[in-house]
């Protein structure tokens, strides 16, 4: 699936006091950051009082800016820097905070632009460095985010946040051992975060241990059942998994927490289109695109350039967008970082092969044998390719057990009767038999070689796939479901015999057309 990117940087928020004398209790609630309303309706009575001192009507305006911060309401707060700021133009921290809202709202060039300015003011406040790195990150320059997140770690190496933040580069970068370690560096500083068990659940989907996903989604859920965030990170695993009631039910709970959470709407778009209700994943997308709310940057940014693909997809008559399967800034279905979008190159009427229709498996999660990683995105990567190239129908088929495979199989077949092309692409285990090739369902339970004999998961080179018109053949890795199979170079499917798309596992898949006679096209 496409995917959202769903890890959230941590964002640091640092407290100051003013020199002028407070009531302890105004001081402590205004600083507070555990009850929004508590502290912004303390800081606007600190802000009443009369000829107040510069620094006191500076802490009263930033903290009032970020108990509003915290209240999702950007634009209001600030305005609260924006006024803290004209009394004091120094004050490095309001320019970290505002940059924090700048960025929450997508403009990175102004948050960019506070980030540096705070440094300019204090080069050893580590805060700035922080949100210039997730603001580098949302603007895809992955490795000065790491530059700036290393940064924070060296001017203070006991937060967690750059840690966890550092972490989410390296996986978008793909170096999932790095971004692991880094995790666990974060929670060994502070282990009840959230976001961190969030940020360290996706590496472990991205690795293929799905279990362990889910487990750091469902300590988070157990550490704060308020958060949004492990709601929807955990529904983007259940999505990989093929469970896709529950992974509904855990986006709707997102969107019970937060309201308009962008995000959550494009999981359940995403969803919908892999149970084939177009309708419904296209309502999700424009609720997402008409959201109320002001977070329209940090993972929200990634989820939007999702639903307009997805959208531009169903509606404008044009090749599809290439979307990768989330994680990646797709992307996130599952997300949450997409790379940049890639339109394929129409199908001219000059080139149209009839009617073409296609089969697309990719199965991963295996109940009883190695989990494989790629499957999944290749399978989504190729369906969204034949779509793009013109092809009439492209049925994709993730995760499947045997029932679901021989069923799709029969379909496949009937409907190729009044096809003039068929293409068969599985991505999976499998193994051979005799000189038989075999397509391994994700239910499968096969001890030996001999076992796949008492099941009917053969890949037969034309069997039922339109005799009279053409034959689909479909290869599938040569190893026993147990065996982790190697990684094979990328390569382009389109008519003819290729490689997978993507490292993971070996996988073929290939398409003949019979010699049927045509219309001449001169």
């Amino acid at each position: 699936m496409f995917s959202q990117k769903f890890t959230i940087p941590l964002v640091l928020v640092l407290s100051i006091a003013p020199t002028a004398a407070l009531t302890d209790k105004n001081k402590s609630d205004c600083e507070q950051q555990t009850n929004p309303a508590l502290k912004v309706a303390t800081c606007t009575r600190i802000l009443t009082g009369t000829n107040l001192p510069k620094d006191v009507q500076v802490f009263g305006h930033y903290h009032r800016g970020l108990g509003l911060l915290l209240q999702d309401k950007l634009d209001d707060a600030i305005v609260e820097f924006n006024k803290a700021l004209q009394v004091d133009p120094t004050h490095a921290r309001s320019y970290n905070s505002r940059g924090n809202a700048w960025r929450l709202k997508g403009e990175l060039d102004l948050a960019i632009a506070d980030f540096n300015e705070a440094i300019r003011i204090d080069p050893n406040f580590p805060f700035p460095y922080n949100g210039r790195a997730a603001a580098f990150y949302d603007k895809g320059d992955l490795d000065r985010a790491i530059a700036d997140n290393t940064a924070v770690i060296r001017l203070n190496p006991t937060l967690a946040a750059p840690y966890n933040n550092r972490a989410i580069a390296w996986r978008d970068k793909g170096e999932l051992d790095r971004a692991l370690d880094d995790a666990n560096e974060a929670l060994r500083r502070d282990p009840k975060n959230v976001v961190v068990y969030s940020t360290r659940g996706a590496i472990w989907r991205m690795k293929g241990d799905l279990d362990r996903a889910l487990a750091d989604q469902d300590a988070a859920i157990r550490l704060d059942p308020r958060s949004s965030l492990p709601f929807l990170t955990r529904g983007d695993t259940h999505r990989y998994r093929g469970e896709l009631s529950l992974a509904l039910a855990d986006y709707d709970q997102a969107l019970r927490l937060s309201p308009d959470y962008i995000p959550a709407y494009v999981g359940r778009g995403l969803t919908f289109e892999k149970h084939g209700d177009l309708a419904r994943a296209k309502a999700e997308y424009l609720k997402a695109l008409n959201a109320h709310t002001e977070l329209r940057g940090d993972i929200a940014a990634s989820s939007l350039a999702t639903a307009r693909a997805r959208l531009a997809a169903f509606e404008s008559g044009a090749p599809q967008p290439v979307i990768p399967a989330a994680p990646t800034r797709v992307t996130a279905s599952d997300s949450i970082p997409t790379p940049a979008l890639t339109v394929p190159p129409p199908v001219t009427a000059a080139t149209s092969q009839g009617r073409r229709i296609a089969l697309v498996i990719g199965n991963a999660a295996y109940r009883n044998a190695h989990v494989l990683t790629n499957p999944e995105h290749d399978a989504e990567a190729v369906a969204a390719s034949l779509r793009a190239l013109g092809f009439d129908t492209v049925t994709l088929l993730e995760d499947a057990t045997r029932e679901k495979m021989i069923s799709a199989l029969r379909a496949f077949a009937a409907d190729a009767e009044k096809a003039d092309w068929a293409v068969v692409y599985y991505s999976g285990h499998g193994m051979e038999v005799f000189g038989t090739n075999f397509l391994i369902p994700v239910d499968a339970k096969l001890a030996v070689d001999r076992d796949v004999l008492h099941d009917d998961g053969r890949a037969r080179p034309g069997a039922g796939v339109g005799r009279r018109r053409q034959e689909a053949e479909t290869h599938s890795a040569r190893r026993l479901p147990h065996q982790p199979v190697p990684g094979t170079d990328a390569a382009h499917l389109v008519a003819g015999c290729g490689r997978g798309v993507g490292p993971g596992h070996a996988r073929r898949a290939c398409c003949r057309r019979s010699g049927r006679p045509r219309p001449r096209r001169d």
